[in-house]
């Protein structure tokens, strides 16, 4: 160890893996809507799928969030606050895997700049929640 260099945290690696892997399948998935057609039926099922994964996803954000607010007003400790959102990790990872594979097969423009602004917007929400 180099005392004159300050040591990073364990967990700083973790997030750097974790990281790499949300970029990998981010790429992945867009690399797999290029290839994928499908029909009016399936893209259908896909479009009621990715609104589902919306509200399961954005519904836990907004109650975890809801519950933060608590804290930062004083009427739930930080304790209280971490106990509850804990659960919620699940159906938010959940809801955007959710949309993530549904959006493959909903047949997205990658020339279109709004597909590529919602595209690289979905990017950054996945590295903030990691």
């Amino acid at each position: 160890m180099n005392p004159g260099r300050p040591r990073r945290p364990p967990h700083s690696r973790t997030l750097v893996v974790a990281d790499l892997l949300i970029c990998l399948a981010w790429a992945g998935s867009v690399g797999a809507a290029s290839q994928v057609e499908a029909g009016p039926a399936v893209r259908a099922v896909a479009l009621f799928l990715h609104l589902g994964a919306l509200v399961l996803g954005l519904g836990s954000v907004l109650t975890i969030d809801y519950y933060g607010m608590l804290w930062l007003l004083g009427r739930r400790s930080l304790r209280q606050s971490l106990e509850f959102a804990g659960p919620l990790h699940v159906p938010v990872w959940t809801g955007l895997a959710g949309l993530v594979l549904s959006g493959i097969v909903l047949d997205p423009d990658p020339r279109a700049p709004l597909t590529r602004v919602k595209l690289v917007l979905v990017l950054l929400i996945a590295l903030n929640g990691v």
